[in-house]
């Protein structure tokens, strides 16, 4: 359950400039909002929540709470985007929208260093 807290803390903070909490180590790259490359973004978010509940054990041996293991899981997501937009390049090229969507979400990893 810590790990959804800390997805609900970003979530927070993203959607309402709720502070994330002192106990959550934060690259103050997020603070920036006028590097959207860096910017972690609510759909990733809420599929890192959709992956914790189905796929973690209730007791972990990590926590999302330090930003070294929470930057790797967010890069992940973004790589993951990547391999599906360039697996599926010719299907975005052929389609305005999706190529409209995927301009809009460009996949740059988070600075894992804070």
């Amino acid at each position: 359950m810590e790990s959804l807290s800390v997805v609900h803390a970003y979530t927070q903070y993203l959607q309402f400039s709720r502070p994330l909490p002192s106990d959550i180590d934060v690259n103050p790259i997020i603070y920036a909002r006028h590097k959207p490359e860096r910017q972690i973004y609510e759909w990733q978010l809420d599929l890192l929540a959709r992956e914790i509940i189905l796929n973690c054990p209730t007791r972990g041996t990590k926590t999302l709470k330090t930003w070294s293991q929470f930057a790797k899981l967010i890069n992940t997501i973004k790589d993951l985007e990547e391999k599906v937009y360039i697996a599926y390049r010719p299907l975005f090229q052929n389609n305005m929208l999706l190529e409209i969507f995927s301009s809009c979400a460009p996949a740059i990893s988070v600075a894992t260093a804070p």
